[in-house]
């Protein structure tokens, strides 16, 4: 439950806030998310009494959020359920965090290497009329190999869900 923000008539007394309320999600794990989206209400309030220097009236100011997490603790504030902007962040870094755990082993190429082979082979009873080039296994594993890792990872997750 994100608490109400009361009224608050100067810039620097939000700040103040501010700096109270992430030390508590620094500190709290449980109740983080409801932290953030409050500093989030704190931070967009800052913005509109700041104004267009806004970012740089930040910079010089604020110095326990980062720039990138204001900006992603601002969006969940601004939008219409905070709660499910927040979960809906959290799933996404999930996601990314177990594909981006995938470590290109010789095995791991070798595995690929066998689920390719073993579809060339289905394909080609399936299809006995579709040429199958020889090299085409090489040809995958040469495109896999100049793969960046995010880009590997999302191969491997996709590629997984299709074999």
């Amino acid at each position: 439950m994100v608490t109400e923000l009361k009224v608050v008539h100067t810039v620097e007394e939000l700040h103040a806030k501010l700096i109270r309320t992430w030390e508590k999600v620094t500190g709290h794990e449980q109740q983080a998310k409801n932290y953030r989206i409050e500093c989030g209400h704190l931070l967009n309030e800052m913005r509109k009494q700041v104004g267009d220097k806004w970012w740089e009236w930040f910079t010089a100011n604020v110095r326990c959020v980062s720039h990138s997490e204001a900006e992603r603790i601002m969006a969940w504030a601004r939008a219409p359920k905070p709660e499910a902007a927040y979960q809906k962040a959290m799933d996404k870094q999930q996601e990314y965090n177990e594909t981006s755990n995938i470590r290109w082993t010789p095995a791991t190429i070798e595995e690929t290497a066998e689920r390719l082979g073993s579809w060339a082979a289905q394909s080609r009873r399936k299809y006995p009329d579709l040429p199958i080039q020889k090299d085409l296994i090489e040809k995958a594993l040469n495109l896999v190999d100049r793969m960046n890792i995010p880009t590997k990872a999302r191969f491997a997750k996709l590629f997984g869900r299709t074999f």
